[in-house]
This record gives structure tokens, sequence and C-alpha cells, in this order.
């Protein structure tokens, strides 16, 4: 088995990939319903208890779906990751299974900026403030590092050995920008279980609102 320059592989693989050898991802902490019931509780609800008035239905529904999807791709990710770092050796890495973690976690992060993008339409409240450091805005730069990646290639603000918008590392996610580690990103995950349980019915909600 070939043995490859470190230099080499973060030059024509990912970033940091040489040094990519271990992550402790923790599970997100759910309270409430289980994430998997979500979706069909919240269309239970709207049918037989009560529903959302106007916009609010469709925002509230896919604050729901973007929560749920979070969920279903970081662990997805989660075990992708896991089935990479399994037997894998650093000086050659298995570059097909680092992209379809990759891949996935990209995904995670896109599904967070939606929902991030649903909180602030329905409660007219910043999740965030710009550049302020907080794990929700270095998640939020850095799914727009994936979503705009051709346009910050075109403008040459990337790095030349920068394959990827984003990369993984023994503690977490890294772009040319920022970064945020697997806790923080857990943490996130977490908090949008709360929203979610918060949403899924509209008569308890309208209880709790009165």
């Amino acid at each position: 088995m070939p043995s490859w320059n470190r230099d080499i592989l973060n030059r024509f693989i990912a970033p940091s990939i040489a040094d990519f050898t271990e992550a402790e991802i923790p599970e997100p902490v759910v309270e409430g319903e289980k994430v998997e019931h979500w979706m069909a509780n919240h269309f239970l609800n709207s049918v037989f208890r009560a529903q959302y008035a106007g916009k609010q239905r469709q925002l509230a529904f896919n604050i729901i779906y973007r929560a749920q999807a979070c969920f279903e791709t970081y662990e997805h990710a989660r075990n992708l990751t896991a089935t990479y770092l399994e037997g894998n050796a650093p000086d050659n890495p298995r570059s097909g299974k680092y992209y379809r973690a990759l891949r996935a976690w990209e995904a995670c992060f896109l599904h967070l900026q939606t929902f991030v993008d649903l909180i602030y339409r329905l409660t007219k409240t910043k999740v965030f403030d710009q550049g302020d450091g907080s794990p929700e805005q270095r998640a939020y730069a850095i799914a727009n590092a994936i979503k705009h990646w051709g346009q910050i290639v075109g403008r040459e603000e990337h790095h030349d050995n920068d394959t990827v918008p984003m990369w993984l590392t023994n503690t977490g996610f890294a772009a040319r920008s920022c970064s945020v580690t697997y806790s923080e990103l857990s943490a996130l995950l977490s908090e949008c279980a709360v929203v979610a349980n918060d949403l899924r019915d509209p008569y308890e909600r309208a209880d709790a609102d009165a």
C-alpha cells in the first residue's frame, strides 16, 4: 500500500486530511417527541387539533421539516465519518469514503442554515449578529462558503490548496474563515429539537401564547 506525502494529500484531496485521524462526535440531545415522529405528528395535530394561520403554517411546517433533515443528515454523516476513520491510514486516506462523509456534513450545514432563515421569517428575531463569533454565526458562515463556493473561487478569495469549502479535523469542521467543533454542531441541533418540539402542535402552541 503506497504512502503519500502529506503536502500532496492536503493539496489534492482536502486541506488537513493527512492530520484527520480521530473524531468524537456527540449525539444531539432531544427532549420530547422523537425526531422521526416530528413531521407525522405535526400533520396529525394540524388536521385534528388546530393549525397555524396564514404563512405561519408554511413557516412552521418547514422549520420542523428542516430540523428533522438536520438530524437525519447529521446521523448519516456521523456514521460515514466513523466508517472512514475505522482502519484508515492517514498517509493513504480512502478519499471516496472521506468525500461521502463530507458531502453528508455539507448537507447538514445547509439544512441548518435554511432552518435559521425560516426562524427569522417566523419570529423576526435574529439567531445571531453578523460577525459575533457565536456557534450559530460560524455555522451559518460555513454554510455560506459551501453554497457560494463557485463565487468564492471565482473571486480568488480561496487559498490555493482549498479543494473544498469545508473540511474535517479531529475537533470539528474548518473553512478558510472559521471553524465549528463537533460539540458545537451537536448543541445547535439540540436547540433545533427544542424549536421543533415547540412548534409541532399548533393547539398547544396557541395555549402557550394565550
